[in-house]
């Protein structure tokens, strides 16, 4: 069995793995020192930070990106609602115009018929203020 620097071998850590207690810190660190793998795992832990410096960057462009692009497209959505209501509104004011003018031309041709057709309005308002 192999012989770590702390004085512990393979079965004294996996009874100290298997009673559920993490190993000192030490043994870990002598363990990784004297594997013959150390320089490239150092080489392996640089490139791996390297390329997570790169991934967390490109995500981030791409979270901007995307929130950019979905800024544009609220702005675009209202926009349109504004230039919707714009178009509503003045599509109902020209209406209200005309409806107007012709009421006006209507009571100009036949006042008797307007005057019958108020009385007319009032004595339905007050029948039904009355139920």
């Amino acid at each position: 069995m192999a012989r770590l620097r702390g004085g512990a071998n393979d079965d004294d850590l996996s009874a100290t793995f298997a009673a559920g207690t993490e190993p000192p810190e030490s043994i870990l660190t002598d363990a990784a020192l004297d594997s013959p793998h150390a320089a490239d795992s150092e080489v392996d832990l640089e490139t791996v930070k390297a390329e997570l410096a790169q991934l967390r960057r490109t995500v981030a462009r791409l979270i901007e990106q995307r929130r950019d692009r979905a800024a544009g497209y609220f702005r675009n959505v209202a926009a349109d609602a504004m230039w919707s209501g714009l178009d509503f509104a003045a599509f109902a004011t020209d209406r209200s115009r005309s409806a107007l003018a012709e009421l006006e031309a209507t009571t100009r041709r036949n006042p008797i018929g307007t005057l019958a057709a108020a009385f007319l309005l009032g004595v339905f308002v007050g029948l039904r203020r009355r139920r």
